[in-house]
């Protein structure tokens, strides 16, 4: 019987790497060449930014991709999206009368 938790095991065996490593290895490899596919479809950085968190998101719950790692990308865009947005505030005055 076929099983998707085994496939991190059978591509570290593969490679002669521990599954971890494996399932880390299957993972990016997926996620890249969707999101490679998916930007030569489209030209929206929108439906890329999707697909590629919906794919990181799909393989942490199947236990393929560490949680730490999610959790640094999604830090990185959040830092990526905050330096962008700081300048949204518009201009404050320091106070007293113009």
């Amino acid at each position: 019987m076929f099983n998707l938790t085994d496939i991190p095991e059978a591509f570290g065996e593969l490679f002669n790497v521990t599954p971890e490593i494996g399932g880390i290895l299957i993972s990016v490899l997926v996620i890249v060449a969707v999101v490679m596919a998916v930007s030569l479809a489209s030209n929206s950085l929108v439906a890329v930014g999707i697909s590629a968190i919906s794919l990181i998101a799909f393989f942490t719950f199947m236990g393929w991709f560490p949680i730490w790692i999610t959790i640094l990308i999604a830090l990185f865009i959040a830092v990526m999206f905050g330096r962008d947005t700081v300048g949204l505030g518009g201009n404050k005055s320091s106070g007293g009368a113009d």
